[in-house]
Parts: structure tokens; sequence; C-alpha cells
């Protein structure tokens, strides 16, 4: 699967020996997936990059058109996030940050034995993650993976996601494709 990025820090590469150092501090592993985009694109603004978010209508109606990938973050925001900045003990345990989307939704990745690789999206709070409807119900899967949540990405007729993103010029100049397996 290829798309195309804008990196956030061309200048700011993660290397796999610096992910392989969190893997170990963290007794933890990182979905292949999410490994190779981050070692092409350290973060950025993708393209396509509309999603059509799978969250209950009736609570959340202005999404039946669809919401913008904003971002997905570089590896030392998804790292600080993962800490629980600035969510604190409201952020969901075993999950790396991705990105998010333009109305309030962070757009998670499971490093969860049950549902590794899975993305989700959170709507995000800084209650006690557990308590207060932040909870596992505060969650809604996307994709089993990052490969098959990036396919889904899209635009529509009138290339809003290309507006959003700042243009066609902005995306052949800085943009790069990356290649998802």
């Amino acid at each position: 699967m290829k798309m195309q990025i804008i990196p956030m820090h061309p200048d700011m590469p993660v290397t796999a020996a610096e992910l392989d150092a969190w893997e170990r501090e963290n007794s933890a592993s990182l979905p292949a997936d999410y490994r190779a985009l981050l070692l092409q694109a350290n973060g950025g603004y993708p393209y396509p990059n509309l999603m059509f978010l799978k969250v209950p209508a009736n609570n959340f109606p202005s999404y039946a058109d669809g919401a913008f990938l904003s971002i997905i973050y570089d590896w030392q925001t998804a790292r600080q996030q993962m800490a629980g900045d600035p969510y604190g003990e409201g952020t969901p345990p075993g999950f790396v940050f991705l990105g998010n989307e333009s109305g309030g939704f962070e757009i998670l990745l499971s490093l969860r034995k049950q549902d590794f690789g899975a993305v989700y999206c959170w709507y995000h709070s800084a209650n006690i993650w557990g308590t207060d409807g932040n909870d596992e119900t505060a969650l809604f899967r996307q994709a089993d993976s990052l490969a098959a949540f990036l396919a889904g990405l899209t635009d529509n007729a009138d290339k809003e996601g290309l507006d959003f993103l700042g243009g066609a010029e902005d995306l052949a100049s800085d943009g790069i494709t990356v290649s998802i397996p």
C-alpha cells in the first residue's frame, strides 16, 4: 500500500535502533506496518486523508460526512502521549498515539495482546482511565491494522482532503511516497 505524506520533521528521522531500544525498554513490540511508516516518514501530514469514522451516529452525528486525519504523530510526540502528556491518568494503556483528526478524536494503535495492531479512535478525556465514560466504551475500532486503516483513507470529488492539506503544490513540493507492508 502506498500513500503520500508531507513529513512533519524531515530533519528528524527516527532510526530502527531507536525503535528497537524502545521495544526492549518497554517489553513491547511495534507492529511492522507502523515501524515501516515511522522509518520512512517520522510523522507528518498524510494524503489521502479523508476517513469515515466508525462511531455511533447518534453520539457523533457530525461525522457522517467524514473527517480528516490531520496528522500522523512523529515518534517523539507518540512517546510523550503514551507517557501521559497531555491526558495524564486519562491515557488509555496499551496504545500508541498514532495521530488525530480535525474534530477531537485521537487515533490509536493497539499494542495489546488481544488486538495487536488494530486501529481505534478515542474520544479523548482527561478523566482517569476506567472512570466516567473514559474506558473501553470510548474506543471505536476502525481497522484490524494500520495498513488497512491507511488503505481506507480517501478524498472526495471536490478534493477537500487535498485542500485541507494545503493544496497540490504543497504535496508536490514537500510530499514523499511511503510504502506500507
